[in-house]
């Protein structure tokens, strides 16, 4: 007997996580599916010795404290998480080299952060408040926007927001030239390209500096217990409303007749129903491998086709034998970079032997109870495109692996003073094909889609109703809308489940 859903949901991911849950808790019958054991992909955390790493979260944007919840924060207050969160008190150091290089840290708080910056590239303050204040002007004009449901009057955008006309869809360098920018403050302030992954010729102004001025704002945060936390009360979540989720479960295809999907077929051949299917595995993946070719409309394919698949990551996780006071580490995370020019970086991620970029972190600097007394967790990050490891060879992967990880251990030590090799009791390492394993992704990408200008988060939001034309069909995660990582993919999580929402209302 087939068993039918209102929802059905693939992947566990957060944005999948998100979906479900949000489904199940606004009335939807919901089943959440899972190839792996556990939920999480990305956003776990595992052991080594007597250390336990948190995989892949940096920092959380957009939770915020209670007095000022940001989006993530509301979304998981809604579904009744029980969360134990960390404030972040420091924003980041960056340390670069060659011309132009610099070694600074800057504060949370948009006040402290605007001073730090005139002390750090005088002259600076006037454009780096003029560039926060058109963050506002987004804010504002993307308020009218999606209150009227993306219907909008260009002519009141011309009036009433003019500046967002202006630097919507606007590469960062260009505004950055505008405001006259110091060159020391322009630099300092694009310590975060990599977290979407762009260079700031190719990055749109107003996602960036929405982002970074949230996270000065409001500040960030880390879960006490890593990212599995979040996780694991997501799943509950989807239980406690009532949905489903079944784990070693691997779903194969997804029925589509006449352009609708009404159902999915798991690795062992069940067969399962639903009105709505909402897709954690990228738009690329389900056309090539799980829907017939014929049900896949030309407009939909041709756009996948388009985007390019998101950068990949090199990780290795240390669990160090003396303390961080005893390493001499202050800084929770710092920026590493061979050079300020973001075009240059990103074309080098291409590179095994020349990327120039990684940062390293030191968990107990935010979470001190993290490993055991006299000791501490580190872990480094390092962006790649995907297809930098393909070209290595299976006899030559290991080795490979140590010979980076022994450079950027060096090139860690030369920049801080700080001596690290003496003093590894744990390590992990973790290269694309790694990612590419235990998440399935095309590559071995972390991120998603890259958000060109033509496809950034704007095109995409603007777009989101023509998008998809398997009918019932839906698609969260880090290739969804507001693009990828952590806060990102619960958004889309939730958009994902509210459209569903929205449709089952109105009968569709």
């Amino acid at each position: 007997m087939v068993k039918n859903y209102d929802v059905i949901v693939i992947g566990a991911g957060n944005g999948g996580l998100t979906a479900a849950a949000r489904s199940a808790h606004m009335g939807m019958k919901t089943l959440l599916l899972e190839k792996h054991n556990i939920p999480g992909g990305c956003a776990s955390s595992f052991r080594r010795g007597r250390f336990e790493f948190e995989t892949a979260l940096h920092e959380l944007a957009e939770y915020g404290g209670p007095e000022d919840r940001g989006e993530i924060r509301r979304l998981f207050d809604k579904l009744g998480l029980e969360l134990e969160m960390i404030e972040m008190k420091h924003a980041f150091r960056t340390i670069v080299t060659g011309p132009d290089g610099f070694d600074a840290a800057v504060p949370m708080g948009m006040e402290a952060f605007i001073q730090k910056m005139e002390v750090l590239s005088p002259g600076s303050e006037k454009s780096v408040r003029q560039c926060f204040a058109l963050a506002d002007d987004c804010s504002n004009a993307l308020r009218y926007i999606f209150k009227n449901k993306g219907v909008y009057d260009r002519d009141v955008l011309l009036r009433d927001h003019s500046n967002f006309m202006k630097v919507a869809n606007t590469p960062v360098t260009e505004v950055f030239e505008a405001l006259r920018m110091p060159t020391a403050a322009r630099n300092i302030l694009s310590t975060y390209w990599s977290y979407i992954g762009l260079p700031l010729t190719k990055f749109d102004f107003m996602l960036y500096i929405l982002m970074v001025k949230r996270y000065i704002e409001i500040h960030a945060y880390i879960p006490k217990m890593r990212s599995h936390d979040i996780t694991l009360a997501l799943a509950d979540a989807v239980y406690r409303f009532g949905g489903d989720v079944w784990y070693n479960t691997e779903v194969k295809r997804i029925l589509v007749k006449d352009r609708r999907a009404y159902g999915v077929v798991t690795a062992n051949g069940e067969e399962v129903h639903a009105r709505h299917i909402i897709s954690n595995i990228s738009h690329k993946t389900v056309f090539a491998n799980m829907i017939d070719r014929e049900q896949i409309p030309a407009q939909d394919l041709n756009l996948a086709r388009a985007r390019s698949v998101g950068l990949s990551s090199f990780d290795f996780y240390m669990g160090m034998s003396k303390s961080p006071e005893e390493l001499g580490i202050e800084d929770y995370c710092i920026f590493f970079a061979d050079t300020v020019d973001t075009d240059d970086l990103y074309d080098r991620f291409s590179d095994i032997e020349r990327n120039g970029r990684f940062t390293m972190n030191c968990m107990n600097i935010a979470n001190p109870g993290c490993s055991p007394e006299g000791t501490s967790l580190m872990w480094c990050t390092m962006l790649f495109k995907g297809e930098a490891w393909n070209a290595v060879k299976p006899e030559n992967y290991n080795k490979t692996k140590r010979n980076l990880v022994m450079r950027v251990i060096k090139e860690y030590e030369r920049l801080t003073g700080n001596i690290l090799s003496d003093s590894i009791e744990e390590i992990a390492i973790a290269a694309p094909p790694t990612f590419a394993r235990y998440i399935g992704t095309p590559n071995g990408s972390i991120y998603g889609y890259e958000p060109f200008l033509w496809d950034g988060m704007m095109p995409r939001m603007l777009a989101a109703g023509e998008e998809n034309n398997i009918q019932g069909l839906h698609f969260c995660g880090g290739h969804g809308e507001r693009l990828h990582g952590f806060s990102s993919a619960y958004s889309n999580g939730d958009s994902a489940a509210r459209i569903v929402a929205a449709e089952m209302k109105e009968g569709r």
